[in-house]
């Protein structure tokens, strides 16, 4: 017996739903298959200056009425924007569906774009960029992603420029939105004290009408070929900001479990080798963790280590000795039994909350056009071998494979 249950509308719009008898709210999710990677140079940022702007009124409400729409009721509206997909979510007490319905589909359907409300919102969206800018962690990892990919729209910032935000009209939306938006990319995922039947009932009701238009819409693939450079930028900081990453194999790759089970090892939590070595060991972070950035086709391996400029040198070569011995030396069964039991413990912790598995549904449906169950995944965690780990460390960590971006303190921290 299947733990969720689908319903394919006419017009292309997937819902899914799982019920948990066990609380009184819900989490409903309007996900569109669309994000920063479908945009280009010139309105690259749109997807998350919508996702905004929806909020600034529809033909029924006002931002106010939007704002405690929910809110009033103890719940509450948001959405968010990757570089893949964009999500209109609410959350509330299980009275409160047909409400969240009304609203989510009326941003969606129906919002004004009045010229006004996107001026206001354009200066509210720079100062959000700005504070992304001033955040070096954060930063870093977008230059990194714009070195690997460029001129891919991967390697775009979800947020988009400062230039191309001042130049958003209200024409440039509508068009997005008609061209983009098509029924056939959305779905409904909704997880709680929630009933799948009145969830296709009212999908149906506010998204049923909904037509598929024309679209030259295609999603291009980037290019895995890797290549060695290093980037330095300077900042009002104290501090070094160091990341080193490289383009390595997505979602839809069969390698993708022993890709996170290498990751895990290497930089994944306290009990990591980055961690116990360079943090706990030598002292030269506080901060120092490895990530997997995952797309449908690639994804961006990365490791990140904020130190002093007296421990840049030093901590550069214990990353890349860290990363040597995975190449040169198999885990151990042991440490291969505890990457299999943090990977599942993770997995199961993240998915306890309604908001979780509601991200759950849709997103494997988005890449898998299925939903997994948490045996099935812990069955593909099983299949992680200690061969599969050390064969993706000696093909991936190649140091001629590898970007480095650096953020550094002006002048070399000196005061002038």
């Amino acid at each position: 017996m299947n733990f969720y249950d689908k319903t394919i509308l006419d017009n292309g719009i997937k819902i899914l739903t799982e019920k948990n008898n066990h609380v009184k709210s819900f989490s409903l999710g309007i996900w569109i298959d669309v994000g920063s990677r479908d945009e280009h140079l010139v309105n690259n940022g749109i997807c998350h200056f919508i996702e905004h702007c929806v909020f600034k009124g529809t033909h029924r409400r006002t931002a106010r009425q939007i704002a405690l729409s929910l809110e009033a009721y103890g719940g509450y509206l948001n959405a968010f924007t990757t570089k893949e997909h964009t999500c209109f979510y609410a959350r509330a007490l299980s009275a409160q569906v047909p409400k969240a319905f009304d609203v989510l589909s009326d941003l969606i359907t129906s919002a004004t774009f009045k010229q006004k409300e996107i001026e206001k919102e354009k200066q509210v969206v720079i100062e959000e960029l700005v504070t992304y800018e001033d955040t070096p962690e954060e930063n870093i990892q977008e230059v990194l992603d714009s070195e690997l990919y460029s001129p891919h729209p991967l390697g775009y910032p979800v947020i988009g420029t400062k230039d191309n935000l001042e130049n958003f009209t209200q024409k440039h939306l509508l068009n997005f939105i008609e061209e983009k938006y098509q029924p056939s990319k959305i779905i409904v995922s909704a997880v709680g004290d929630v009933h799948h039947e009145k969830i296709v009932q009212l999908t149906d009701k506010y998204f049923g009408s909904l037509k598929n238009g024309i679209s030259n819409f295609s999603r291009s693939k980037p290019r895995l070929t890797n290549r060695s450079k290093s980037i330095s930028l300077e900042k009002d900081i104290n501090q070094v900001h160091i990341c080193l990453g490289r383009k390595t194999y997505g979602v839809n790759s069969s390698k993708r479990t022993n890709l996170a089970a290498l990751n895990t090892i290497l930089g994944g939590g306290t009990s990591s080798r980055l961690f116990l070595n360079i943090r706990e060991k030598y002292g030269f972070a506080y901060n120092v963790y490895s990530f997997l950035s995952s797309y449908l086709d690639s994804a961006t391996f990365g490791i990140y280590i904020c130190t002093s400029l007296k421990n840049r040198d030093r901590s550069i070569e214990l990353i890349w000795k860290e990363l040597d011995k995975l190449k040169n030396n198999p885990i151990s069964k042991l440490e291969l039994n505890n990457v299999k039991e943090h990977i599942k413990g993770t997995i199961s912790l993240g998915l306890e909350s309604t908001s979780s598995k509601m991200i759950h549904l849709a997103t494997s449906e988005l890449y898998f056009n299925r939903v997994k169950s948490i045996d099935e995944i812990f069955s593909e965690v099983d299949t992680i071998t200690t061969e599969g780990i050390q064969n993706l460390a000696q093909e991936l960590f190649d140091r001629d494979s590898f970007v480095t971006v650096t953020i550094e303190p002006k002048n070399n921290g000196k005061v002038n």
